[in-house]
């Protein structure tokens, strides 16, 4: 399948903005970590401004666009009802951060609609003549793929708000956001090395799922090979898209990152925070190697040449 690079932004940056949004407002939810709050939202409104603008430059024309939201059971038009939800309590949050301490109601608010806006984006690729995008593995995927990079952001934020060793005297709330933020990326880092194995069993069986239906010329692309949907899907993991897999999606994507979480902790300051940083960048770049994967394996179920 074309690549449709709008859309594998749209997706990354509305898991980075959701991630980033629901860790915050989980420690929230937690009484914690009060001075992380508004750069987190920050950081999560802007991720979401610039999905939206990476959707509508898939969309191309804006008349295209609105026509798009004509019906409710559409999943362009859910998501962006989801997606202005979001924003709308993101705000309200952040008016309440700045006016002191978020209650815990509003960061279990943020958690949810957090949740709820990564299971409707999912839900609009679930096409049953799309296999590989059809299945829950998906969900799975991209939730866990928000909890990674926005918790890493979260580490990040913390880290400068964690006093060093020798001034961190009395101030032991920051040093446990920064623990309790560098856990959360761990373990989003295990479920999403999990979804990836999960995925590289899933892909090769789908093989007989798919029927050629015929061929012909196309003499705008002579020396065009033609799609081999059961070959590229069986043999996916040692074939092109190997490289993007193993070293992109589950090493930059997933272990680099879960390392960096675990040893972060052992870590002070500004160092600690490039780390999670550094980390941060390694998981979108992953999670972007890894939407590559997934429209390149993208095939309908009736493959027309």
């Amino acid at each position: 399948m074309e690549l449709q690079w709008p859309l594998m932004f749209f997706t990354l940056f509305i898991c980075l903005g959701t991630g980033t949004f629901g860790v915050a407002g989980l420690l929230a939810g937690l009484n914690k970590a009060k001075e992380i709050q508004i750069p987190a939202v920050v950081v999560s409104l802007i991720a979401i401004v610039l999905g939206g603008l990476a959707s509508f430059l898939h969309l191309e024309h804006w008349d295209r666009a609105f026509n798009g939201f004509g019906h409710l059971t559409s999943g362009i038009t859910q998501e962006l009802i989801g997606i202005v939800v979001f924003a709308v309590v993101a705000i309200i949050y952040l008016v309440l951060a700045r006016r002191g301490a978020v209650p815990a109601w509003a960061g279990w608010l943020a958690l949810i609609v957090s949740v709820v806006l990564v299971i409707i984006m999912s839900a609009s690729y679930g096409m049953s003549a799309r296999p590989v995008w059809d299945t829950p593995l998906l969900w799975l995927y991209y939730l866990s793929n928000a909890a990674l990079s926005g918790a890493l952001v979260v580490l990040a934020i913390s880290a400068l708000a964690k006093p060093d060793a020798e001034s961190a005297k009395g101030s032991q709330g920051s040093s446990a956001i920064f623990t309790l933020s560098a856990k959360l990326a761990l373990g989003a880092a295990v479920l999403t090395l999990i979804a990836l194995l999960a995925y590289a069993v899933f892909i090769p069986s789908l093989s007989p799922s798919f029927t050629s239906v015929g061929n012909y010329f196309d003499p705008t692309q002579p020396t065009k090979v033609m799609d081999d949907p059961q070959g590229m899907l069986s043999g996916f993991l040692t074939g092109d898209q190997a490289l993007l897999f193993w070293v992109g999606a589950l090493v930059l994507g997933a272990l680099v990152p879960g390392a960096a979480a675990f040893f972060v902790t052992r870590q002070q300051g500004t160092t600690a925070a490039s780390t999670a940083g550094v980390a941060a960048l390694c998981a979108l770049a992953g999670a972007l190697c890894f939407r590559v994967v997934l429209y390149a394996l993208g095939f309908s179920v009736f493959v027309f040449y």
